[in-house]
């Protein structure tokens, strides 16, 4: 039944895991919810220096603001 559903956008598809061993279940899990942040592609590696930079300037400009 849960196959037969249908999203409104490729990212909403729903995950089905058919599994009788406890064990492997939580892994079989976790990885669904894996392949969906990889889609997604919101959790992006950023380097350290540009995320210094990015929060330097966020600073900056909250103390800006603060005056």
């Amino acid at each position: 039944m849960a196959k037969s559903i249908k999203s409104r956008k490729e990212l909403q598809t729903v995950g089905v895991v058919v599994e009788n061993d406890p064990e492997v279940l939580p892994m079989a899990i976790v990885g669904l919810l894996l392949e969906k942040i990889r889609k997604c592609g919101s959790f992006m590696a950023i380097p350290n220096a540009q995320k210094r930079r990015s929060m330097k300037r966020a600073q900056h400009d909250m103390n800006n603001k603060k005056r």
